[in-house]
């Protein structure tokens, strides 16, 4: 099994880094991912200046959300898509959240901003010394080269990227689209546990080793525009967008196209079951997915694999 460390690490999503590796369709990697923060806090005398770098108005890229990647698959090609499947997450011994000014669902709250490290032990984040949060770690950044230009690792589109999507986790499938030869995937920005909307901009962020299997599946569906996800309970959409209303109708709409291409629902059957047995959720504060159980589906899709 391929080993890849955090110490190659690529601040932008991009169709002209050369790989760093190139793996087989069907092999299994292990991955080390640096927290979004590139290890600026791993110690507690290191806080002051932590918080001097939070408080800076903004920042360049190249200070948040560093990825591993480029990854080259063999045999995949613009057109295809590519199925990865998350074998395991280990996090960290710790991990590390925060706030800003001026950055988040309430900017104009606080003046100073604010860090925690918390430990993590034995599947609990230790967050003070009454509450302890079960972790339920994701891998908030996972997505191919974009189609036509390198992106800031922030953001998320069709490519996958920044989707923050909880469902992105061990057991669990992700499909992306392939634009260039290779795919070129990238991955970073685990979160040892996340709330859906992700309102502070930050989660419990850490470092973390994440084993995955890719396979190339050849000409990926004529309606599939965005990422799919496959559970074993449930099938999944994911779509950014601004106004966030905009990608939960997003991901609704590539639900119905699914429904209807590869499971044979006539698309109106499709647009009212969905009102009944789906559900919408929030990733972050503009990327949505749609939930739809698999118990309704009349065959059972080919992921994730046992």
């Amino acid at each position: 099994m391929k080993a890849l460390s955090r110490e190659r690490l690529s601040h932008v999503l991009s169709p002209n880094l050369p790989p760093i590796a190139e793996i087989e369709t069907g092999e299994t990697i292990s991955v080390e991912t640096e927290d979004t923060f590139c290890g600026r806090l791993r110690q507690p005398e290191e806080i002051e200046d932590f918080l001097a770098f939070l408080a800076r108005s903004s920042e360049p890229v190249g200070r948040f959300n560093p990825v591993i990647g480029p990854i080259s698959i063999v045999g995949a090609e613009a057109g295809d898509a590519i199925a990865i499947t998350v074998k395991g997450i280990e996090l960290d011994s710790q991990g590390v959240t925060c706030f800003r000014p001026g950055v988040g669902s309430f900017p104009d709250w606080f003046d100073e901003p604010r860090a925690k490290i918390l430990p993590i032990k034995e599947g609990f984040i230790q967050w003070d010394e009454r509450i302890r949060i079960p972790t339920k770690p994701m891998i908030g950044l996972l997505g191919v080269a974009p189609p036509y230009e390198s992106l800031a690792t922030g953001k998320a589109g069709t490519y996958g990227g920044n989707m923050d999507c909880e469902a992105i986790t061990t057991g669990n499938t992700l499909l992306l689209p392939a634009y260039h030869p290779g795919a070129l995937l990238y991955v970073g920005d685990v979160h040892a546990v996340q709330g859906d909307t992700e309102f502070s901009w930050v989660a419990v962020e850490a470092r973390a080793r994440v084993i995955l299997s890719v396979d190339v599946v050849k000409g990926r569906p004529s309606a599939m525009t965005w990422p799919r996800v496959y559970t074993p309970k449930s099938i999944i959409t994911i779509v950014s967008a601004r106004p966030l209303d905009e990608a939960l109708a997003g991901a609704y709409r590539e639900m119905i196209l699914w429904l209807e291409e590869e499971f044979g629902f006539d698309r109106g059957e499709a647009y009212m079951l969905l009102g009944q047995v789906a559900d919408g959720r929030i990733c972050n504060m503009f990327t949505a997915r749609c939930v739809f159980p698999r118990c309704y589906l009349p065959e059972q899709p080919t992921w994730p694999r046992n």
